[in-house]
């Protein structure tokens, strides 16, 4: 039986997210194996916080959006940063190449 790389309370990042430049940690909630034999982990996100003041009774209504995710969608910390890298300087050349083609050396242009 195999063991899974993430645990309760571990921090986590999407390899899609940080693909794109982007480093979102999530916190582990739960862990389970699924029927196949797949690591899937449970992460719960709270929703944004509202701007303003809360009124009232003070009560708030609030709801966790908890989502499975599996182990091969996760990556450390490390890894999410080598990939958001990897993006920035992908734009970064992409943009110096647009500079190149389309602006003069001023730096003035269309």
């Amino acid at each position: 039986m195999s063991v899974p790389q993430y645990q309760v309370d571990d921090i986590v990042y999407l390899i899609e997210s940080a693909k794109v430049g982007f480093i979102e940690s999530y916190r582990i909630s739960g862990v389970r194996q699924n029927e196949a034999g797949v690591w899937m982990y449970l992460v719960a996100v709270s929703p944004r916080s509202t701007a303003g003041s809360t009124y009232g009774d003070r009560i708030t209504l609030q709801q966790n959006l908890d989502f499975e995710l599996v182990e091969s969608e996760l990556c450390a910390y490390c890894d999410a940063v080598n990939l958001a890298l990897a993006a920035v300087q992908a734009n970064v050349s992409r943009l110096q190449a647009l500079k190149s083609a389309h602006c003069e050396e001023s730096g003035s242009g269309t």
